[in-house]
């Protein structure tokens, strides 16, 4: 094996170490759509879209008190209850264990005249977003720059400033944009693997300085051998003579 050859091979090994830890590139999509209605106009609660590796996404409330109204067009989730703590939550479950990358939640929104004047997105107890709530639908979009390695990942909308607990809230034309990252390799994947790369390198550079011609037959030279003395072999000689 020459050196050129040696050199190529520790390359490659160190690639392949360094490269798994690289998560592999996913484009950005739409990890869950909303319309809120079927084919046919009727309402439906189910999403729209799921992208690869979303087991479910469900809306759901503290309250008790979804339902549907008009929408943008179409029909439209609702909810009420809003004088109290009633929230609406967007519950996602992953059928792996990637890592959530959502990067932009869209949504339209409108309230009754006695409904919230106001919404709030937390997400684990941080504030996203905020924005006003009026009598007609109005389109938001809020940026997310979210990781979360948990299997759920839940979003809350908050209502407030209804002054009747019988004041909607609607949403329509629901849309969580993202990807679905691989975890990355842990730390000890490298504790591991270095001391490895080490051995592996150690040994492929004992055996580019063995010498080329070891392991190869070659017949033995008498050059150096011991020759039995020829004055040795006239005494003996002389001997036997007399």
């Amino acid at each position: 094996m020459d050196i050129r050859h040696s050199r190529r091979l520790r390359a490659a090994l160190v690639s392949t170490v360094c490269l798994a830890s690289i998560p592999a590139a996913v484009h950005a999509s739409t990890l869950a759509a909303f319309s809120f209605e079927s084919n046919g106009g009727v309402f439906d609660a189910a999403p729209g879209a799921l992208a690869p590796g979303v087991a479910s996404a469900v809306w759901r409330d503290d309250a008790g008190r979804l339902g549907d109204l008009a929408g943008n067009p179409g029909r439209a989730l609702s909810a009420s209850g809003f004088t109290g703590t009633n929230q609406l939550h967007l519950v996602l479950e992953q059928s792996g264990t990637q890592r959530w990358a959502p990067s932009l939640l869209h949504f339209d929104i409108r309230g009754s005249a006695s409904g919230p004047n106001a919404w709030t997105l937390s997400q684990a107890g941080a504030t996203l977003a905020q924005g006003a709530i009026t009598g007609s639908f109005r389109g938001f979009d809020v940026p997310l720059s979210l990781l979360s390695d948990a299997r759920t990942l839940v979003f809350d909308l908050a209502g407030h400033g209804a002054t009747a607990i019988t004041g909607t809230l609607r949403l329509d034309n629901v849309r969580l944009e993202g990807e679905l990252r691989p975890v990355p390799l842990p730390g000890s994947v490298f504790l591991f693997a270095t001391p490895l790369l080490g051995a592996l390198l150690t040994r492929l550079r004992e055996r580019c300085t063995q010498d080329p011609q070891a392991g190869h037959s070659r017949q033995p030279s008498s050059k150096g051998k011991y020759r039995p003395s020829m004055i040795g072999r006239a005494s003996r000689l002389a001997m036997m003579r007399a």
